[in-house]
């Protein structure tokens, strides 16, 4: 009931409004899908794009901050970064996606890389022949060779910086390695997320942590 009080269910001139009048969110979910749960999340600042949600989330309401699908249940914040404390409202299933738009493509390099990653395949030197073996080789070489480490690099130039550096962390080993297998014509995508492992039963809440 608490959802159906207060939470932002239309969509009007960039933001969430709460109409009353409209069927809820939560019940028009809960009619179409099993297992819908509502969630009130509270995020600390953290410098990120994307939202976080428990389970597999079917939809979420950030009152003021314009949303959009990325694919599947990736939900994107159109205008920029979060930099400052917000609360919102979730609905997640167990229902996990498996169908992808036909418009993402999972073999395209950016031409301005093409140079680095084909000089890079070359030190690296993957087996041939069996595709899971060359992936698990090629995220193994970054393992051994690279360390990790909180560091920001130019946004132009972070591919050359880290592979001179051999230090980084998470999202520029998952980017590098994505970049290699999609040069190598091997399908993938990088996945982001947060772990939610860690149950505060005093709060009633998860604790994510932005490390």
């Amino acid at each position: 009931d608490v959802y159906k009080r207060q939470v932002y269910n239309q969509y009007r001139e960039n933001t969430w409004v709460r109409n009353p009048e409209h069927i809820s969110e939560w019940e028009y979910l809960s009619q179409q899908l099993s297992g819908i749960k509502g969630f009130q999340i509270t995020a600390e600042p953290m410098r990120t794009s994307v939202v976080y949600a428990p389970d597999y989330p079917e939809k979420i309401e950030i009152r003021g901050l314009p949303l959009t699908r990325s694919w599947g249940k990736v939900f994107l914040i159109t205008s920029g970064e979060i930099y400052r404390k917000i609360q919102y409202y979730s609905y997640s299933s167990n229902v996990e996606d498996t169908i992808f738009p036909k418009t993402v493509d999972f073999l395209s390099v950016p031409e301005e890389f093409k140079n680095t990653l084909d000089s890079l395949i070359v030190t690296i030197s993957p087996p041939e022949g069996n595709i899971d073996a060359k992936a698990t080789f090629i995220e193994n070489y970054f393992k051994r060779n690279f360390r990790y480490e909180i560091i920001d690099y130019n946004r132009n130039t972070w591919l050359s910086e880290f592979l001179k550096n051999k230090k980084g962390y998470c999202i520029h080993f998952a980017t590098v390695v994505a970049l290699l297998l999609k040069n190598e014509d091997i399908p993938a995508r990088i996945v982001g997320g947060f772990l939610t492992d860690e149950w505060n039963k005093f709060g009633n809440y998860y604790v994510v942590k932005a490390k």
